[in-house]
């Protein structure tokens, strides 16, 4: 809370980080399609599937259920013929690599879909960032320069790596922390801290994030109003001290 609070932004800064919309993050280029191109077709299309399935639901999370053994062993068989077992998989790394995968497509779609319609400024330091109408800046300092593209952005977006189970989203408090406004995909953690609505927006797919974009940006004094209400329970509730005392009595 204290490394970003109170966040003091001159016209420079709103001219240089302000945006409709903003993304800081990765959009998680990976290897899946190298390791998929050698596979049968059966395999690829059951994880293709698997992915389509996983990527339509928020709040729920059942990639480990079916990275079965036997997938595992018909993986490992194709890559030890294609590389000469140069390469092996397991459970855990197929697990991140379809989540890192699902997590890129949504990212790319969210990002072409706002895009097209607002002012969308994605901050990362990845090269080749294939979204036309995006504004594609460079990787931020997380100390000096990140909370202000928090506080000139008018809406700050969180899309969790699919492997994000439980907990609160780091990047939910420092937006909230430099008094910036957020829309969030749903975690059941965000609804047991906060009021949701009220402190933080969160959406449930495609389609209800991109109404609620365009509504907040639209209703401007609604919007501020939120972001000060995450503000304050940012720093009632999330303080260090704040969170030891909790821990503590947990104990």
């Amino acid at each position: 809370m204290e490394t970003f609070y109170p966040i003091t932004v001159t016209e420079a800064d709103k001219k240089e980080y302000g945006a409709e919309i903003s993304l800081v993050g990765k959009l998680y280029q990976t290897v899946y399609p190298q390791y998929m191109a050698p596979m049968k077709e059966y395999d690829r299309g059951y994880l293709e599937g698997v992915i389509a399935a996983q990527k339509k639901v928020y709040g729920g999370y059942f990639l480990p259920d079916f990275i079965t053994d036997d997938l595992i062993e018909r993986m490992n068989a194709v890559y030890q013929k294609q590389w000469n077992g140069e390469i092996t998989v397991n459970h855990r790394e197929i697990e991140f690599l379809l989540a890192s995968e699902i997590t890129r497509r949504e990212r790319q779609e969210i990002l072409t879909l706002l895009s097209n319609h607002f002012d969308v400024a994605l901050y990362s330091g990845e090269q080749n960032v294939a979204i036309p109408k995006i504004r594609k800046k460079n990787y931020i300092d997380y100390y000096t320069q990140m909370p202000k593209v928090f506080k000139c952005s008018k809406v700050n977006l969180n899309i969790s790596l699919k492997t994000i189970r439980t907990g609160i989203p780091l990047r939910v408090l420092d937006i909230l922390a430099s008094g910036g406004f957020v829309i969030s995909n749903f975690q059941e953690e965000l609804a047991e801290y906060f009021r949701l609505g009220e402190e933080i927006i969160t959406y449930g797919d495609i389609e209800e994030l991109y109404y609620l974009v365009n509504y907040y940006l639209q209703h401007e004094e609604e919007r501020k109003e939120i972001a000060d209400r995450g503000l304050q329970r940012v720093k009632e509730d999330f303080r260090f001290e704040e969170r030891m005392k909790v821990i503590l009595e947990d104990l």
